[in-house]
């Protein structure tokens, strides 16, 4: 499972690096035009400039996000252990907000988290939540 995502300093240290760190069976990849500080990377992280060059990433199972949507840890446990044909589009933690954050595949061609799952016939079935910081 890989993890797409812009980052700016503040959530690359305090939120995307640790959870990196605590999952390191799930690939992150972050796009920023910003220069990042001199920090060790995990393996499994990949620092990129651009989303066009992220999104060579997308594989079988992707999770695209935003730096300030951070996945719970029971959202991480579910998407590490998704299948390849589930859509997960979780809502802010704590609230009924909706979020762009959603899961692709391999045939992704830059659709919204609304219409993703219509083009592929996809279902939300779950109740999987992220912190907004």
């Amino acid at each position: 499972m890989t993890i797409i995502t812009d980052i700016d300093e503040g959530t690359y240290i305090n939120y995307w690096l640790p959870l990196a760190y605590k999952h390191q069976d799930s690939k992150f990849v972050f796009h920023t035009n910003q220069s990042l500080p001199r920090v060790a990377i995990p393996k499994n992280v990949r620092n990129v400039a651009s989303e066009k060059e992220a999104n060579r990433y997308i594989d079988d199972i992707t999770f695209l996000t935003q730096k300030d949507l951070i996945p719970t840890y029971e959202t991480m446990v579910y998407l590490e252990n998704l299948t390849r044909y589930e859509f997960v589009n979780p809502k802010v933690h704590g609230t009924d907000e909706n979020t762009n954050s959603f899961t692709v595949r391999n045939d992704y061609m830059s659709e919204s988290a609304i219409d993703y799952p219509i083009k592929h016939n996809l279902k939300n079935a779950n109740k999987l939540t992220l912190y907004k910081v």
